[in-house]
């Protein structure tokens, strides 16, 4: 009898132990502290987007960060050293029409000078404003940086208003910042902010500043 509980007693702790063991979840399935499980971060504009797309949305972050803070300094660093960059008052841009700025050539707020922008769409008029009047009109007139929607080179604003960024800058790619109408804002248009980008040795350098609405 003594042999046999020997012989028992090893075989019953075996059991016990593979039963605990299988008892457990799969490493890393645990829940955090408070039986909660973290979700992730929010999902990204694109599902798959690549690695190039996500440097991509990263320089935009901070450009349009630069923009909010209307830090003109922060947004110089990431104008093209040879093409400047372009501001455009519609997705349809027009080189002929509105300025192109290099980086050390960027107007001041606290200048008042008017400059030409472009041609007003449905009137044809000109675009003659300061620099601040047109960054608060044609660049910077929602909080861009808090868009509820952002679009890494694929429109994210109606197709009634046309993008040409890729006719204008060969191999170019661009991120859109959109606001939808909303009756939370009034009924106000749709607004979107367009960041044009350009490779330039392994970064990407801001090339175009456009706006839409409708």
């Amino acid at each position: 009898m003594r042999a046999l509980m020997r012989l028992l007693i090893p075989l019953l702790a075996i059991l016990l132990v593979y039963g605990c063991e299988t008892g457990r979840p799969p490493s890393g399935t645990e829940p955090s502290s408070g039986g909660r499980t973290e979700s992730g971060p929010p999902a990204s504009p694109s599902v798959s987007m690549s690695a190039e797309e996500a440097s991509l949305l990263e320089a935009a972050g901070e450009v349009v960060r630069a923009l909010r803070d209307r830090d003109l300094d922060r947004l110089a660093y990431w104008v093209h050293e040879e093409r400047g960059v372009l501001f455009s008052p519609h997705r349809r841009m027009d080189p002929a029409a509105s300025p192109t700025f290099l980086p050390g050539e960027l107007p001041q707020f606290s200048e008042d000078a008017k400059i030409a922008w472009g041609i007003q769409e449905g009137t044809g008029n000109a675009i003659e404003l300061s620099f601040r009047e047109y960054f608060e009109t044609f660049v910077y007139d929602e909080d861009f940086a808090q868009a509820p929607a952002v679009s890494v080179n694929r429109p994210a604003s109606p197709d009634d208003s046309p993008y040409n960024g890729q006719e204008i800058f060969p191999g170019s790619s661009y991120v859109e910042y959109y606001f939808p109408r909303q009756e939370s804002r009034g009924g106000a248009e749709w607004k979107s902010l367009i960041l044009v980008f350009l490779p330039a040795d392994g970064e990407w350098r801001l090339v175009a500043v456009a706006h839409g609405e409708g």
